[in-house]
């Protein structure tokens, strides 16, 4: 008798903690959802608009309008005040919908890397080919994940994981002819590519050392911001785990 009622206890009390975790989920669950539908204020071109141009000339040409778009959707760079744009133009062409952001702009005074390059970051040029380099895809303005491969690696396995989980492109000679004087473009003799990116010094010297000790491919990351880069690597141990 005694050991029926401790089972129909036990079974009540796991019933309720069920109950209380699954709420909770719930809870959790829709509190993350209202924070992703939360919106956020963004400006948003509204019609094609042509590189070079800057934010005043959009305005003027009401090329772009000030939105509110959900966070999920708003990159993490968005422009958020006209002040961040001044004395910057656009890097390339944009199409209708597209939101600003501080990477889409570069500064007035030309077209010089050292005009292009966010405060406190220096230009490294990195070399690729259309693998390593996302297939030729590469644009000024877009942010690329970077992973190194090393053999060996520090616990003397061969092993590749994610070096810098976020970096912006500030140039890239893939897919443009030889010798058309665009920053990173490649040589005509020696047939190399590369990928110019905005890093901190700190980055920049692991981006260096793993160029020159091991591999290195890029990954193009998703307009969207949501993207998890924390892994742990793979070694020939756990890569078909």
């Amino acid at each position: 008798m005694k050991s029926r009622f401790l089972i129909v206890t036990l079974s009540l009390v796991l019933g309720l903690l069920a109950a209380v975790a699954a709420t909770g989920y719930v809870s959790s669950a829709r509190a993350k959802v209202a924070a992703e539908a939360k919106p956020r204020i963004a400006y948003v071109t509204t019609k094609p608009v042509s590189a070079g141009t800057s934010f005043e000339e959009m305005l003027t040409k009401a090329a772009v309008e000030k939105a509110d778009v959900p966070d999920k959707y708003v990159p993490d760079d968005a422009i958020t005040s006209p002040d961040q744009l001044s004395g910057r133009v656009l890097l390339y062409d944009l199409a209708a919908g597209e939101a600003l952001t501080v990477s889409k702009f570069k500064s007035e005074q030309g077209s010089t890397v050292a005009g292009q390059i966010p405060k406190d970051k220096v230009a490294v040029a990195i070399p690729v080919d259309e693998v390593t380099g996302v297939g030729a895809s590469l644009s000024p303005g877009d942010i690329v994940v970077l992973f190194a491969t090393f053999s060996p690696g520090p616990g003397g396995q061969d092993v590749t994981r994610v070096l810098l989980p976020r970096a912006q492109v500030i140039a890239s000679s893939l897919g443009r002819p030889a010798g058309s004087g665009a920053l990173g473009a490649g040589s005509a003799a020696s047939g190399k590519n590369s990928v110019t990116l905005a890093l901190t010094p700190s980055e920049a010297e692991k981006a260096v050392f793993a160029a020159e000790k091991g591999h290195l491919w890029i990954g193009l990351r998703p307009l969207a911001k949501e993207l998890n880069a924390s892994t742990k690597g793979q070694t020939m141990r756990s890569v078909f785990r």
